[in-house]
């Protein structure tokens, strides 16, 4: 089990795990609404759907500009950023994306596993400092 360093470290992990899940919700909800605005001729669903639309992208760039500060313990690599590194052989997902898995284990198992070295990463500091 690794350890992050920083506690800023961990707080910038935190909220960009949070803000993964969410741009996914919000995605799952802007889907629904711009097809049924688009059947219905609805001006209203596909507006509320325009602007859910909206709000992930935004959320999809503050978590692209806040996760690129923040990387595996051991690795290096970016956690929530984007790069050509390859991903271990057996690197789990959550509906194809390997940020929204590490999202998941940040948040409800406080430790996740890097899709790229496969070597858990602990998200808990304890009072010796680690």
């Amino acid at each position: 089990m690794h350890f992050f360093r920083s506690h800023i470290v961990l707080v910038k992990l935190r909220v960009c795990s949070l803000l993964e899940i969410c741009k996914w919700l919000v995605l799952f909800i802007a889907v629904p609404l711009l097809v049924a605005g688009e059947f219905t001729g609805g001006r209203k669903l596909l507006a509320a759907g325009g602007v859910a639309v909206f709000s992930a992208v935004c959320v999809y760039v503050v978590v692209f500009l806040v996760g690129r500060s923040i990387r595996c313990p051991l690795c290096m690599a970016l956690i929530f950023g984007y790069q050509k590194c390859q991903l271990h052989r057996r690197a789990s997902r959550i509906l194809g994306s390997i940020r929204l898995k590490a999202a998941v284990d940040v948040l409800f198992r406080r430790s996740f596993v890097c899709p790229y070295c496969n070597e858990n990463a602990s998200t808990v500091r304890t009072r010796s400092g680690r």
